[in-house]
């Protein structure tokens, strides 16, 4: 591991890993992955204390969430890739929750969860292919939505395109999720539009209690979190290109209506990178 930490260069001001490109991007991204863990253990006594990394140094200690429901453990070598590349990790969901720092470029955080798929592949502790109740979530921000200017408007227009009928079914491959994942209802959608122009406030609070997206702050920074997909490794990449572009196309769209899916679609293949996302086989659902 030491012969690839060298080729990482570290902005001293902010103490996070970053990649030279020659377009840097206006959106900011964050990722949390929960990682499914090995079940063989979880009778085992337990400290009653939440591991949070940094506060608790001791290798693979037992963790605990908030709600003092059994976490997982790590090897000694994921704690120490957690402190070298700033990441926060704790025990949710009967998994370990990595919770990223924030990253400038998209380049940038492809590369960091590359990085944590691969050790996650080496943990002995960790099953990066399973979930039982694990989830991705992807926090993405702008200069704009932490000035309020757009934020709750850009939501607002994020939630209802996925809400559509139109969108359900790519919204359900894509997430990963089966119907009989604790958490489906992030990946189902309340369909709002059968019948409607626009959406009413009661259709909008119905897709906001499903929380496929959430309003919520990464690092002090007023963020759209997304939470659609499965916690298994192949989700992760497809995810942050997604949050990613989502969020670029819905700061260009000028329109007061709703877009539809099939205009992310469309203003994806006019734009250059995202080939991870472009491949996935799910968007021929969208037309």
């Amino acid at each position: 591991m030491d012969g690839k930490v060298k080729r990482w260069k570290f902005d001293k001001s902010t103490g996070y890993p970053s990649i030279v490109t020659k377009k840097p991007s206006k959106v900011s991204i964050g990722f949390e992955w929960e990682i499914h863990g090995d079940e063989c253990g979880y009778n085992a006594y337990v400290d009653q204390q939440e591991y949070r990394f940094g506060y608790n140094k001791v290798p693979n200690q037992w963790m605990l969430d908030e709600n003092g429901d059994l976490g997982t453990t790590l090897d000694t070598f994921s704690l120490k890739f957690a402190e070298m590349y700033s990441f926060q990790v704790h025990g949710e969901c009967l998994a370990s929750e990595f919770a990223s720092p924030v990253f400038h470029r998209l380049l940038t955080a492809k590369a960091m969860a590359n990085k944590l798929i691969k050790r996650a592949n080496k943990d002995r502790f960790l099953c990066p292919d399973e979930s039982d109740m694990a989830g991705i979530h992807v926090h993405t921000s702008t200069p704009e939505w932490c000035a309020h200017v757009k934020y709750f408007t850009d939501f607002t227009k994020l939630l209802m395109m996925f809400n559509r009928y139109s969108s359900e079914d790519f919204i359900r491959g894509f997430s990963g999720r089966d119907s009989y994942h604790d958490y489906y209802q992030q990946a189902e959608a309340t369909c709002w539009d059968v019948g409607f122009s626009k959406p009413e406030d009661y259709h909008v609070d119905e897709a906001e209690e499903r929380e496929m997206l959430r309003e919520n702050r990464f690092s002090d920074n007023r963020t759209v979190e997304f939470r659609i997909w499965n916690g298994v490794a192949d989700r992760l990449l497809p995810a942050i290109e997604f949050s990613h572009a989502a969020t670029r196309f819905i700061l260009q769209h000028k329109s007061p209506e709703i877009p539809y899916l099939v205009e992310l679609k469309d203003w994806l293949g006019k734009q250059q990178g995202y080939k991870l996302l472009k491949s996935q086989p799910e968007w021929r659902y969208v037309n």
